[in-house]
């Protein structure tokens, strides 16, 4: 009996690390290449924000407040999808001027949030602080002035989106 609770015990550890590392550099799990119409069914379920989706130009921003449990913190979420229909990067404004944070306290909690997940960034000049690269995604913290920081997620394969 306790071999049986030991093995199921393994067994759900490694499930944990093989599906964590998998996750690694994906946008809240969203893996790069969803469609266009899987990305927009999929966040009107999840109903972290408001949606709003353009199908003629394939748009999709979310307006979430308290974004990632910060009180007070918004954000707009913006989700670019390659010629193909296939997201390829997501851009996050960050809009903290009514919450507790202060831009540095905000921005440190990122920092340690991508550096434990990816690793070491590399930090750049005052503007883009810092990028995380994985196989599968780059990251990148930008402060962009007093209340508003910039998070963007891209796929490694689409280094480059046109705006």
């Amino acid at each position: 009996m306790i071999a049986a609770i030991l093995l199921i015990v393994v067994l759900c550890g490694i499930f944990l690390m093989n599906r964590n590392e998998k996750d690694v550099g994906l946008f809240y799990g969203l893996a790069w290449g969803t469609s266009y119409s899987d990305v927009k069914a999929e966040l009107e379920q999840e109903s972290i924000g408001k949606v709003t989706t353009d199908d003629k130009k394939q748009i999709v921003i979310v307006s979430a407040e308290n974004f990632d449990n910060h009180e007070g913190v918004s954000a707009k979420i913006l989700y670019k999808f390659d010629e193909d229909g296939a997201v390829c990067s997501v851009f996050i404004a960050l809009d903290n001027e009514n919450s507790a944070y202060s831009d540095q306290e905000l921005i440190s909690l990122y920092e340690k949030e991508f550096t434990d997940l990816c690793g070491e960034g590399e930090a750049n000049d005052d503007v883009v602080l810092t990028n995380w690269t994985t196989p599968e995604s780059s990251i990148q913290l930008t402060y962009l002035s007093d209340g508003f920081i910039i998070l963007e997620y891209t796929d490694a394969d689409h280094e480059e989106v046109e705006e």
